[in-house]
């Protein structure tokens, strides 16, 4: 059976035995449709590493279920059979395989099982759960929750033997299991409070809405967890975003998703009188009870599925064009990042003017997103290896940073012509004053055209200007540190990692020598064309300055702080004036025009592209 979730294609074969051989008959009957696999590991990988050819597969692994699981979940000799196919499968078959992972504690288990630490990259977890305005109500006695499903491996029982510790303490406690009320395991777990005289103690609830479990959840005290291992547990942030603290046991898993006095408890011993010990400690310490639902509510609200996509998206184009992670950086050594896509002639001039800088030790790194001209014969020209990439500056940027091996990071357009001294100034600068990005002035060619000479004017008044800025030159650590470009951005992207990197309190420096832009617009119908594209996105570029309103909004603005500073300068240039009102209107004229096409037909980037030909994003 197929088909169709959120335009993502699923195919249903098998059962879970013969899954794998299904999806092995797919793969050569459709293997020319994939660019690449994702083999899902879950406790067996679908052996795509013997039919699939190693540039094009990855593979995808939640948790390694290693011993705790296995003698969980399955008897003998299953439990023996399968632990020691999961060891001789990671040892032998799987050692050299690129993996991507959810959590540090996975990643730490697959190192232990003998992958590279450069094949494993890990993924941030994001959740569908809205995060409460405000602390919520709770019920008037002590009620706590386990909503991670009903199975052998999560100790339920443990959490059944916590609450009798704590009725005598706590006598109108109570505990809400979620999940199947049916099973074996679910047959014991009755006869157990039946055992502890517990009935009036524990609930079994069964299945729910989310609505129904959301409110359930929401009026708790604590959420519970006694898994033997697990690969995150996106319960402890689901339950944090409804208010409602987790006390866990110290287990892979709980350690990712649990911060020890922030969000939750992790427990000195993983036992059921250590679990009593610390619900009772949340029970009756107020002021930490609090502490740990608004520490909950700060973690939860910075986790959803458009970082966990971004990332994932990163290190797919990674694997695809075969960029591999620099783990030696070069003291010295500044690498310089192109992102091109049909450069044309100006890309020429742009190498020239970086071979002729006075700073000798530099790298050059071109990342192309599928030219097709000659940008690749002319970067060979220079001897500059070049690295293919999807399109999209921030994606090509972020590329071409993963792959430097400087302690400098110098991003630069191909439509740029450098002065000779302007490295040397930026890494001179930067060391003397222990700073850790340098603004480098941008200045548009006056030849190009009159609205390049507009441009220009409206550049100058830019110059040592902290609100319109881009600090184009800076440490590979701070960079790293604020996880590169934004590659949901196609424009502005260079100001919302200025507005990152000013929020991580990295400080900023400037130099005298200049950037000059070739590229400008030769036309007012350029202008126009380029702004509508760019317009498509503008609640993006607005949406991404949340953290600071009032630089976002000074940068995004028609009058601009540097406008207003400087408005004498209007005064002395009338033509240059009445040219900067001429194309303000055009520029904010034409971007809330595309604004409201992309919202009208749903269309943003490179689809709005379509409207408009020749629109030079590069």
């Amino acid at each position: 059976m197929n088909e169709e979730i959120d335009g993502v294609k699923v195919v249903r074969k098998g059962n879970r035995l013969t899954t794998i051989l299904h999806a092995f008959i797919y793969y050569l009957k459709n293997r020319r449709k994939f660019d690449l696999v994702i083999d899902n590991f879950h406790a067996f990988s679908f052996l795509t590493n013997f039919y699939v050819a190693k540039k094009k597969r990855m593979t995808m692994i939640y948790e390694v279920a290693g011993r705790e699981i296995w003698f969980h979940m399955t008897s003998f000799p299953i439990n023996i059979i399968g632990r020691l196919l999961e060891r001789i499968g990671f040892s032998i078959f799987l050692r050299n395989e690129k993996f991507i992972a959810i959590s540090d504690s996975t990643k730490q288990d697959l190192l232990d099982h003998g992958i590279k630490d450069t094949n494993v990259s890990i993924i941030p977890m994001g959740i569908n759960q809205k995060v409460l305005e405000k602390l919520p109500q709770k019920t008037e006695t002590p009620t706590l929750v386990y909503f991670g499903g009903i199975r052998k491996m999560k100790r339920i029982e443990e959490q059944i033997e916590a609450i009798a510790l704590l009725k005598e303490n706590f006598p109108d406690i109570v505990l809400f299991i979620l999940g199947r009320k049916k099973g074996k395991y679910y047959r014991f777990l009755t006869e157990r409070v039946y055992e502890l005289g517990l009935e009036k103690h524990v609930e079994f609830v069964g299945f729910l809405t989310e609505a129904e479990r959301n409110k359930l959840v929401e009026s708790s005290w604590i959420n519970l967890g006694t898994s033997v291992k697990e690969g995150w547990s996106l319960v402890v942030n689901e339950a944090n975003a409804l208010g409602t603290p987790t006390v866990a046991y110290d287990v892979h898993g709980y350690k990712d998703s649990v911060g020890h006095y922030e969000n939750g408890l992790l427990t000195i011993e993983n036992t059921p009188e250590s679990l009593a010990q610390g619900i009772k400690r949340l029970l009756l310490d107020n002021d930490l009870y609090k502490k740990l639902q608004m520490g909950g509510f700060e973690i939860t609200s910075g986790m959803n599925f458009d970082r966990s996509a971004e990332e994932f998206e990163r290190i797919v184009w990674a694997s695809l064009f075969s960029i591999e992670p620099v783990t030696q950086v070069y003291e010295d050594l500044v690498s310089i990042i192109i992102p091109t896509l049909n450069p044309g002639k100006d890309f020429e001039e742009c190498l020239k003017s970086v071979s002729s800088q006075t700073y000798e030790n530099i790298e050059v790194i071109v990342v192309d997103g599928g030219s097709k001209d000659n940008t690749i014969q002319i970067a060979k020209k220079y001897g500059v290896n070049v690295i293919k990439s999807g399109k999209g500056r921030s994606l090509q940027k972020n590329l071409g940073a993963k792959r430097a091996k400087g302690k400098y990071l110098y991003f630069i357009d191909a439509d740029f012509v450098l002065d000779s001294g302007i490295i040397e100034s930026a890494v001179s600068e930067i060391e003397e004053k222990n700073l850790d990005m340098i603004a480098v002035h941008n200045v548009s060619d006056p030849s190009v055209s009159f609205w390049s000479k507009v441009r220009r004017f409206e550049r100058d008044l830019f110059k040592y200007d902290r609100h319109n800025i881009s600090p184009r030159f800076l440490t590979k650590k701070a960079f790293e540190k604020v996880n590169g470009f934004n590659e949901r951005l196609i424009a502005a992207e260079d100001y919302d990692i200025y507005n990152r990197l000013l929020r991580k309190g990295y400080k900023l420096g400037f130099i005298e020598e200049d950037e000059i832009h070739l590229g400008e617009p030769k036309s007012l119908t350029e202008i126009i064309k380029k702004h509508f594209f760019y317009g498509s996105s503008i609640k993006g570029l607005f949406g991404e300055g949340k953290e600071r309103p009032v630089l976002t909004f000074a940068q995004k603005f028609p009058i601009r702080p540097a406008y207003i500073k400087k408005f004498y300068r209007f005064l002395f240039s009338p033509v240059m004036t009445v040219g900067f009102m001429i194309y303000q209107v055009a520029r904010f004229g034409a971007g809330g025009v595309g604004y409201i096409y992309s919202r009208i037909f749903g269309k943003r980037g490179q689809e709005v592209d379509r409207v408009f030909t020749g629109v030079k994003v590069q």
